[in-house]
């Protein structure tokens, strides 16, 4: 069941009730308005997840119900509707903040994708909202004091100057291009705006993350896992991921009936964290490794990879929070969040977690659960 509210606006009852219908059909719970003056007084008094509408309407057209609904509700979502020879507005409704347009007669496919994508952005944007305010709490319950506090802050500055600046220059192209109506143009900066916008969230999630550790606040239930079956179903999961980005994934697990507890939610996020390293700081057509293995009363599961080695001095450094090496013969290891999560769940669950050379040129991250 699709938990979401959508307004359909449509004078035209034939193909609003249309498309009410398909998307009742689907889960959705939807109302029809069959002209703007009566949108507008649906949505004083109710709340939509989207509104979808027609932008060619007697009485109010389009434009100002999206008007509006940004007036009664800022973050409002909304998809135009438009004929061929009304592009030019909807590319209009863009610039007033519309999440999407599209064309009719519509197909039915093209509109279920449209409708999905425009709720992804609002699902992106209350969670942004969420983590914001979260963000807020975290800092001022935080303990961060003088130079710890300064280097907080320039770690998060870098890291989010990257994806502001792509999404900032996207914007621009697409409204240099808007004129072009060159729809396939737009969908490569949506997803590169969208890429900018996860890559951020996921930063600030980071944070709130530790914090939650740190305070027993994030919620753990451990239980007894196979970790070698375990093992195989993060495989599973990445491999598509490995060869999109032109690497070989191995797993060799040498024990198939090793039994640890361990938080299996907790557990995949550190080996995605790790797993994601390896695709961006590994050298390129070369292979992962995924292993398991067992060694006196410890479960072992190692992800080795190809890449530049991580000077002993800081092989223990490099989990502490904010930590970053500073070495510019180096790649930038991350923002010093990503392995302080891990450490942290790891050791809530009672395990080890480290990092060790395997020869001259591959580099292990191993995890150790208590058996």
């Amino acid at each position: 069941m699709k938990n979401y509210s959508i307004l359909v606006v449509d004078d035209e009852w034939i193909i609003g009730n249309d498309l009410k219908e398909n998307l009742e059909s689907v889960g959705y719970k939807a109302t029809l308005a069959l002209n703007g003056e009566e949108a507008v007084e649906i949505l004083k008094n109710s709340d939509y997840d989207l509104i979808i509408t027609d932008i060619i309407m007697p009485i109010m057209d389009g434009l100002e119900v999206l008007k509006k609904a940004r007036e009664l509700n800022k973050d409002a979502v909304v998809l135009i509707i438009t004929g061929h020879g009304a592009v030019k507005s909807a590319i209009e409704a863009l610039r007033l903040g519309a999440a999407d347009y599209m064309l009719k007669p519509y197909d039915k496919t093209e509109m279920f994708l449209r409708v999905e994508n425009c709720l992804k952005k609002l699902d992106l944007h209350r969670r942004e909202q969420r983590l914001h305010k979260e963000l807020v709490e975290s800092y001022d319950n935080s303990k961060i004091t003088g130079k710890a506090r300064e280097t907080f802050f320039h770690m998060i500055v870098h890291d989010l100057k990257g994806p502001l600046s792509n999404l900032l220059s996207a914007i621009m192209l697409l409204d240099d291009n808007s004129a072009s109506e060159d729809k396939e143009f737009s969908t490569k900066l949506n997803k590169s705006m969208r890429k900018s916008i996860v890559t951020m969230l996921s930063l600030i999630e980071g944070i709130l993350d530790i914090s939650r550790l740190e305070a027993n606040e994030m919620p753990v239930s451990i239980k007894t896992i196979n970790v070698a079956e375990f093992a195989k179903e993060f495989y599973d999961q990445s491999k598509l991921q490995a060869k999109a980005s032109n690497r070989r994934l191995l797993l060799d697990c040498k024990w198939n009936n090793i039994q640890a507890p361990a938080d299996s939610e907790l557990l995949f996020r550190v080996m995605q964290n790790i797993f994601s390293n390896a695709l961006k700081y590994g050298s390129k057509e070369t292979e992962i490794g995924i292993y398991v293995n067992q060694i006196g009363e410890d479960a072992i599961i190692s992800i080795s990879n190809e890449g530049s080695l991580i000077p002993d001095e800081y092989k223990t450094r490099i989990f502490e929070k904010y930590f970053q090496i500073e070495n510019n013969k180096l790649k930038r290891f991350g923002a010093g969040i990503g392995l302080a999560f891990c450490k942290l769940a790891i050791e809530t669950m009672g395990g080890k977690i480290w990092v060790e050379d395997e020869n001259e040129k591959r580099l292990s991250f191993k995890i150790a659960l208590k058996l």
